[in-house]
């Protein structure tokens, strides 16, 4: 069975206004409708703008690596920290496979579920996202 119409509520985070905007076309074109993007200025506006979601966070969030103003673990550590949000499941997209690393050994409890090393294929990314989504459309084959 193929999926037509996949449903997940996905939060993309990215600093770069024009990634936002062809994150948002590409997975539009791939069948994820709802794609809500935010760009920050600084990377602390982060977790204040997920803790304004609260109680209706995304069912996944696609986060950039590097956000402006911060060192490149903060905003992991910040997440981790709060107990509203380190259940919430992360792909994180990033340029170096030692971050990923990093990021294990200091925040061990933080759901990182998906770890995609750029560039970044729609395929990968589409895979990464299965685990989180239901098919409310399906066609046999």
């Amino acid at each position: 069975m193929k999926c037509l119409k996949p449903s997940i509520r996905i939060l993309y985070i990215n600093d770069d206004e024009d990634d936002a905007l062809l994150f948002k076309a590409t997975m539009a074109d791939a069948g994820f409708e709802d794609v809500i993007t935010f760009v920050p200025k600084e990377g602390g506006e982060v977790l204040d703008h997920l803790t304004g979601l609260l109680p209706d966070l995304p069912d996944v969030v696609v986060l950039d690596s590097k956000l402006p103003g911060m060192e490149r673990d903060e905003v992991w550590r910040k997440i981790c920290a709060n107990e509203a949000l380190n259940h919430l499941p992360v792909v994180l997209v990033t340029g170096s496979e030692g971050y990923v690393d990093m990021i294990k050994e200091r925040c061990p409890d933080l759901q990182l579920d998906r770890v995609l090393i750029k560039p970044v294929s729609i395929e990968s990314l589409t895979q990464a996202l299965q685990p989180f989504s239901k098919c409310v459309e399906a066609i046999q084959g």
